[in-house]
């Protein structure tokens, strides 16, 4: 990952106040996923694409190519352009944990009818206490008492997941506890996104199982959830059954799962199904901020629509032309009704990125800037606030190449 361009040219302020537990250039993330486990070529564990009915949990060591100190490091991460090229490797994957397969087996009781397996379920809050012990132990050492999610698009394997949330979670300071969740894609070939898709909708109730993990942790002050393309479906439907369940019980959301950021980037959605999600079902309402970024030049996206005869993807929204024909004025109105909402920005990229322009909140270093200020420094956007965002109205803006640089 490109440095982001805050940090370009400076001195090493930005990491020094990581706890010396942490300044390493060997990552130990934790991770919770429902793809099959398998053995690679080399017998090594990994995890597939394949789709397994239990989640589980556990540690992923990563290490850098070539191996550098952690000072070594430090002056890397400032540097626009690097000596050498850093590669990211896999060392080791530990799985911790293994909840029960779900559905859990149901049996008739005398008194009560029909109702879950007691002993599955004595086995699955088993299992949660070891991921609660696994959490404490990391939270322990991380200088805010807050958790930071990665969700993944299609394509993706379990290295691609890990790989992008270590860089993120390196360039936030290593503040907060990084959890990778990742879910069965990456089965490639001709059908590989329609595979992916399902699998999107498969993982839901594993993820849901995740989230009231979390929530359920007092120690927990802040959750943090970034979710790249197709992850944003899955994230957005696992909330919007969360929160129906909590507003049902008498709860408010806002307060029982503690969300201070949720950031959509490059959302591979219809913008008519999310705008339900985030406004009819109150999405929205029940974070205390959402941030959506698009690109008009994003191809991964274009592609998604046409493959959906969509009106409008989340992703490059921005580059409808609302005169074109009444569809896209429909898509206006669900784009205003989008707008209203306090807590929401809608940030669109022009600037360079990957080939299909699909990667950009991780390869632009302008992009990533602004992620760290969300992410590490919870500021809004506008220059007077430090995020030199162009506004186009109160809650959309543009960023561009040079929008941190020229701050500098």
């Amino acid at each position: 990952m490109p440095s982001p361009s805050i940090y370009i040219g400076t001195d090493s302020a930005a990491f020094e106040k990581i706890p010396p537990a942490l300044q390493s250039s060997t990552f130990d993330l934790l991770y919770v996923t429902d793809r099959k486990p398998e053995h690679d070529e080399l017998n090594n564990f990994t995890y597939g694409y394949q789709r397994s009915l239990s989640s589980a949990f556990g540690s992923v060591t990563i290490k850098l190519n070539p191996t550098m100190s952690w000072d070594e490091l430090v002056v890397a991460s400032q540097k626009k352009k690097r000596k050498q090229a850093i590669e990211l490797n896999i060392a080791k994957i530990s799985e911790l944990g293994r909840y029960p397969e779900t559905p859990y087996p149901l049996i008739k009781d005398t008194q009560e009818g029909v109702i879950e397996d007691p002993a599955t379920l004595v086995a699955a809050q088993d299992t949660n206490s070891l991921f609660q012990a696994e959490l404490a132990k990391r939270m322990a050492i991380a200088p805010k008492k807050e958790v930071f999610i990665y969700i993944h698009g299609v394509s993706n394997t379990f290295a691609d997941a890990a790989y992008t949330l270590a860089e993120l979670w390196h360039f936030t300071g290593r503040e907060t506890v990084p959890i990778i969740y990742t879910w069965p894609a990456g089965y490639g070939g001709a059908s590989g996104y329609a595979y992916d898709r399902e699998s999107g909708e498969f993982t839901i109730f594993h993820l849901k199982q995740l989230l009231r993990s979390l929530a359920a942790n007092t120690e927990i002050e802040k959750i943090h959830i970034l979710a790249h393309s197709r992850g944003t479906d899955v994230i957005s439907t696992a909330l919007r059954e969360l929160f129906i369940e909590t507003i049902a019980s008498g709860q408010d959301p806002l307060l029982v799962y503690r969300i201070a950021n949720l950031i959509l980037a490059a959302p591979d959605i219809d913008v008519a199904v999310l705008s339900q999600r985030m406004i009819a079902e109150r999405i929205g309402s029940s974070v205390d901020a959402t941030t959506i970024y698009t690109s008009s030049n994003d191809k991964a996206i274009k592609l998604s629509r046409m493959l959906f005869s969509s009106v409008a993807r989340l992703g490059n929204l921005v580059m409808q032309n609302n005169n074109e024909n009444n569809s896209n004025k429909s898509s206006a109105v669900m784009m205003q009704q989008l707008l209203m909402a306090n807590n929401l920005n809608i940030i669109e990229m022009q600037g360079t990125s990957d080939s299909l322009g699909h990667s950009y909140f991780q390869d632009n270093p302008a992009v990533s800037s602004d992620l760290m200020m969300i992410l590490r420094y919870e500021l809004k956007p506008g220059k007077e606030n430090g995020r030199p965002l162009k506004a186009v109205n109160k809650n959309m803006w543009v960023i561009s190449d040079d929008a941190y640089t020229q701050a500098r």
